[in-house]
C-alpha cells in the first residue's frame, strides 16, 4: 500500500492543484461563456459537425473544436416523460435496478441523475476540491437524438433478457421515440489510461493507487456512484488520470414520481440553460 506522502511532495501537490484549478477555471469561464451565448440552432449545428467517437446505450459522443480547444460532447436521448417533469431525478419509469446501463446495456433510470452528478463534480473541480473529473462547460436540451444503439434496436429481445419487465419495455419504447436530447459539453481528456500506464508501468503504479484511493474517498463523501468504471472510461494527461463516464448521485436514487421526495434541480424546461444551478 502507498504510505503517507513526504512533506515536500505534499507541498508540491498543493501548489500543482492550485495551478491546475486556476488554469481550468480560466478555460471554463471562456468556453462556458461562449456556449451559453449561442442559441439552440447554433449549438445543434456545432454538435452536428463533430467527429463521432462512440455510440452506445448511454447516447453518442463526439468531439468538436471551440477556439482551438477540443470539447467532448455527449448526446443523451430525453424521453417525453422526463421533459414533462424537468426538475426531477426520480426513476419515472420505475425501472428495476437491473435496468442500469452497465448491466447488459439496460435502458438506465434518469438522464437528470447524470446531469446532476456532472454539476456536482464541476463545482468541486472549480473550487479546487479535486482534479479527477472533466469539467462540464455547458448543457442544453436540443432537438434530435443519437442513433438507436444495437442493444435497444430489438425491444422484444431486450425486454425478454430482463425478465419481461413492463417498466423496461416502457422506458425503451420512450427512448426510441425520443425527439430531443440532453447534450453535455465537457472538458476533453485526450489519452487512454492504458497508454499512460504502459509508458512506465512500475513507476506509475503508486500514483495510480494513490489517485484511485483519493477518487474513491471523494465520491463516497459526496454520495456519488460511478456506474461504468472500466479502463475505457479512465483517461490520463501527464502526471494524473481522470474518470469519464456515467456517474449517478446516490442520494437521489428513488422510485416513483417527482412527488416521492426526490431532489429537484435547475429546470431544463427553458432553452439557453447554462451549467449554473440558478438557470440561464
Amino acid at each position: 500500500m502507498v504510505g503517507r506522502l513526504a512533506p515536500a511532495r505534499e507541498q508540491f501537490d498543493r501548489w500543482h492543484n492550485r495551478a491546475m484549478t486556476s488554469t481550468r477555471n480560466a478555460r471554463y469561464q471562456r468556453l462556458s461563456t461562449f456556449l451559453a451565448s449561442r442559441d439552440d440552432d447554433a449549438l445543434a449545428d456545432l454538435v452536428a459537425v463533430g467527429r463521432v467517437v462512440n455510440v452506445g446505450v448511454g447516447g453518442s459522443a463526439s468531439l468538436v473544436e471551440i477556439d482551438g480547444v477540443p470539447v467532448f460532447t455527449k448526446r443523451i436521448p430525453l424521453t417525453n416523460r422526463e421533459v414533462a417533469d424537468p426538475d426531477s431525478t426520480a426513476n419515472l419509469f420505475e425501472v428495476p435496478l437491473f435496468g442500469q446501463y452497465g448491466i447488459g446495456g439496460g435502458p438506465g433510470f434518469s438522464v437528470r441523475r447524470e446531469l446532476e452528478a456532472n454539476l456536482i463534480l464541476t463545482d468541486a473541480v472549480l473550487a479546487g476540491q479535486t482534479q479527477a473529473f472533466p469539467i462540464l462547460y455547458h448543457w442544453r436540451v436540443l432537438p434530435g437524438r443519437s442513433p438507436i444503439p444495437d442493444e435497444h434496436a430489438d425491444i422484444d429481445a431486450a425486454v425478454s433478457g430482463r425478465g419481461g419487465s413492463p417498466a423496461v419495455r416502457a422506458r425503451l419504447e420512450a427512448l426510441i421515440a425520443a425527439d430531443r436530447s440532453l447534450v453535455l459539453f465537457c472538458e476533453y481528456i485526450p489519452h487512454p489510461i492504458t497508454d499512460w500506464l504502459a509508458e512506465d508501468p512500475v513507476g506509475r503504479a503508486a500514483a495510480f493507487e494513490q489517485q484511485l484511493s483519493e477518487i474513491t474517498a471523494f465520491l463516497r463523501d459526496r454520495q456519488l456512484l460511478h456506474m461504468d468504471a472500466h479502463l475505457g472510461n479512465m483517461r490520463a494527461d501527464k502526471d494524473r488520470w481522470w474518470f469519464h463516464g456515467r456517474l449517478c448521485v446516490m442520494r437521489v436514487w428513488c422510485r416513483g414520481t417527482a412527488d416521492s421526495g426526490c431532489w429537484r434541480g435547475p429546470s431544463w424546461s427553458g432553452s439557453s440553460i447554462s451549467t449554473s444551478r440558478t438557470g440561464s
